[in-house]
């Protein structure tokens, strides 16, 4: 829960939009290089070759 100011927050709003921007844009290239490759669900991503996921320590790659 956010206890800062409505500034902070749309600040941060602000940060994470252009963090998944960016993971956007990754996962974009990645269909580019292998079309049809690219999958989410269940809490992960695939793409040829690795997936994304959360594990306890952060998101890993596997």
């Amino acid at each position: 829960m956010d206890t800062g100011s409505a500034e902070s927050l749309q600040e941060r709003e602000a940060r994470c939009r252009a963090l998944a921007e960016q993971v956007a844009a990754l996962l974009a290239e990645a269909e580019q290089i292998a079309p049809g490759s690219v999958s989410a669900s269940n809490g992960q991503i695939t793409l040829l070759g690795a997936s994304v996921r959360r594990g306890f320590s952060g998101w890993e790659v596997r």
